[in-house]
């Protein structure tokens, strides 16, 4: 009788260990996830940094009827709109469509000012 409880106590040790690995391993994958959702999120925050104030720097270059200048911020602009809506998610889209409104305005500004839309 002490073997046969020593031998189901050895089982249940057993069935908890191998419990606790599959668990830990989906932890794991988990905490994975989160690291890549983070990441993006990072990336996408700086990218729509970078776009807003290329964007104020466009405006501000206008501002001192500076073309070449408001040209150059804005060309910044559209590569981090652009770059941010190649990688764009569900909660990035508004912004990024919001952006790209923000990037046509000042473009037609500086074309109103008599600069050269770059192709």
């Amino acid at each position: 009788m002490k073997n046969c409880a020593t031998g189901l106590g050895f089982l249940v040790l057993l069935c908890v260990t191998a419990y606790n690995t599959w668990s830990l391993q989906g932890l794991r994958a988990e905490v994975q996830t989160l690291r890549q959702e983070l990441a993006q999120q990072r990336k996408t925050t700086s990218l729509m940094a970078k776009a807003l104030q290329a964007l104020q720097q466009a405006k501000d270059a206008m501002g001192k009827t500076d073309t070449p200048s408001a040209q150059g911020a804005l060309d910044r602009a559209r590569d981090a709109v652009g770059e941010l809506v190649k990688g764009a998610e569900r909660t990035a889209g508004p912004v990024a469509e919001w952006l790209q409104e923000q990037v046509r305005a000042v473009a037609k500004q500086i074309e109103g000012q008599g600069g050269q839309k770059k192709p």
